[in-house]
């Protein structure tokens, strides 16, 4: 959990890291889904999963799901890297300075985002509908350890970071309702 504190801690860090990701480098080794609700709920859910196995624990691989989550979500191309864009320096200062803060909720003027361990039944307990539809494709084998992050006291948007005995998932879901 070192490595996943210190990225919500020091957005600097998490800038450098996520800056240095080439996503044409991971291809192949991604499972991941947006849905959203057939009712008038105005429900959306996403997840993007990657295996263990290519990372020594979950804040090794949040970078990564990071911008392929970013990627996703601006319908990026995954081929080409934000290189061809921006200048290293520049990507660097564009996710520390917007994409980071966007995504993790973090105030203006902040460099701390927020974070907590749930348990699997808090997890559960708080979803929407939309959310058992995802997580049925999304979590595969029993959950180790669930992380809420972004703004965790909002009611209408949870992000979870999520360590399953053979993944680690980026799980999202969200109303505009």
């Amino acid at each position: 959990m070192d490595e996943l504190e210190r990225l919500f801690t020091n957005l600097d860090y998490f800038a450098k890291r996520a800056s240095n990701i080439d996503l044409s480098e991971h291809s192949g080794i991604f499972r991941s889904k947006h849905i959203a609700s057939d009712d008038n709920s105005e429900q959306r859910a996403y997840f993007c999963a990657v295996p263990k196995s290519n990372f020594i624990c979950i804040g090794a691989a949040f970078p990564l799901l990071f911008i392929h989550c970013l990627h996703d979500f601006n319908e990026w191309e995954k081929n080409n890297t934000s290189h061809d864009v921006f200048d290293k320096t520049e990507w660097e200062n564009e996710l520390m300075t917007f994409w980071i803060p966007e995504f993790l909720g973090v105030s203006k003027g902040s460099t701390l985002a927020e974070y907590k361990t749930v348990k699997e039944d808090d997890f559960r307990s708080s979803w929407f509908s939309i959310a058992n539809k995802i997580a049925e494709l999304a979590i595969l084998s029993p959950i180790k350890r669930i992380v809420r992050y972004g703004e965790i006291n909002a009611w209408n948007i949870y992000n979870y970071l999520i360590e399953t005995e053979t993944e680690y998932i980026d799980f999202q879901y969200w109303t505009t309702a």
